[in-house]
Order: C-alpha cells, then structure tokens, then sequence
C-alpha cells in the first residue's frame, strides 16, 4: 500500500500566503502613512502658511494706504501727475506752424503769391488768400490741393493731405502783374502738422496726367502753431 505525504507543502503554501499579507499589510501602512503626512501638509500650508501671507500683506496694504491718506495736499500730487502723463500727448498733437507754412509754399503755384494765410487749430481749416497771373492758375492751385498726398512710413498707403478744396471767390484787378485775386477754403489733414509725424512725406501732385510730382519731406523747424495763423 501506497501513502502520500501532503502536509509539507500545504505547510508551505500557508507559509508563504502569510508573508504575502504582512507585506501587503506594511506596504498599506507606508502607502497610508505618506497620504496623511501629505494632507497635515496641505492642510498646514492652506490654512497656517497661506492665512499668514494673506494677513501681512492686508496689514502692509493698510500701512501703504494709511501713509498716502495722510500725505499733505495729496489730491494736489495726484492731479498734477495725471496732467504730467498728458504732457507727451499734448505735445505730439499740437500742430507746428513752419510745417504748414512749408507744406503751402510747395503747393502754391509758381506764377502766384500768398497774401494771407489764416489755419484754425480747432477745426483745421485753412483759408488762403493771394493773387495768381489768371484763373486758370488759381484753379490748378486748387485742384493741386486736391490731388497731394502725404505718407508717414514709406510703406503706408497714402492719404489725402487737404480736403473740402474750394475756390470761394475770384475777381481780376487792374495790377499789372498777377491781376487775379483769389480766396481758397480747404481742411488740412492734422496728422501733416503735428510734431508727431517726424518722418511724413508730402508727395505733391501738380498733374496727374502729366506725372508732374514733387515730395517735400518734414520740415526740421520746431515752430508751434497758434490758434490762427496768418
């Protein structure tokens, strides 16, 4: 008769089942212990460390704030730094009175003159009054209005320099030289005068038939505009 022997290796089943679940059981313990150590930190960090930072930074802006309120003539201080960061702006804007006077003279037409010339600051509009060789000179001083345009940077698509260009009244004298009289009313483009476009280009167009084509480039006098110019 035959008999098997089978308790040593249940023995050992057992054996190695159990050491199995102690290292489950440490490794839970670890794995448990690293999750509560980082949650007391979070914790410590949201509700210690944070609340902290958040209360001294509320107390240095009451300092700060206290400090400003009791500055003398602190509404004084703000308001003259406000006009102060005005300044720049103010000064690119104003229109500058040797650009405009420069900016006529290349348009005007050789065979007249310019008697008076007045700009309003306010609207841009200009009037022009002076005397031509004939008609058909004043008209080409008009339509030369009319046609010139100005570019900032070379590759800016060109813009109209005057608008609203008209010949209001015209009459003929008995003078000898440049018996016609004439007045011209236009708007000007203020961007042209303005201390601003320190790189503008008039491109003055005579006739656009003919090609005829003069660019004037800014004037370098500095000489601000006031509320007329004559």
């Amino acid at each position: 008769m035959i008999q098997f022997n089978l308790l040593p290796d249940i023995k050992i089943e057992f054996i190695k089942a159990k050491r199995m679940k102690r290292l489950v059981a440490f490794v839970s313990v670890i794995v448990s212990s690293v999750c509560i150590g980082f949650f007391v930190i979070l914790f410590l960090l949201v509700n210690v460390w944070q609340k902290q930072q958040m209360t001294n930074l509320e107390k240095e802006t009451n300092e700060i704030a206290d400090k400003i309120k009791n500055t003398d003539d602190i509404d004084k201080i703000l308001t003259v730094q406000s006009q102060l960061k005005t300044i720049d702006g103010l000064h690119n804007a104003k229109p500058i009175a040797s650009k405009f006077f420069q900016y006529i003279e290349a348009v005007k037409p050789a065979n007249s003159s310019i008697t008076n010339r007045t700009l309003s600051v306010v609207d841009n509009k200009v009037t022009l009054s002076g005397t031509a060789s004939s008609l058909e000179v004043a008209r080409q001083f008009v339509d030369t209005l009319k046609y010139s345009e100005y570019k900032i940077n070379e590759n800016d698509e060109a813009k109209k320099a005057f608008t609203s260009v008209e010949l209001s009244s015209f009459s003929l004298s008995t003078a000898e030289e440049n018996p016609a009289i004439f007045t011209i009313r236009f708007a000007i483009d203020p961007v042209i005068i303005s201390s601003a476009a320190s790189n503008l280009s008039l491109k003055v167009i005579r006739d656009p038939n003919l090609g005829e084509v003069d660019i004037v480039e800014t004037p370098s006098a500095q000489t601000p505009a006031s509320g007329g110019t004559n």
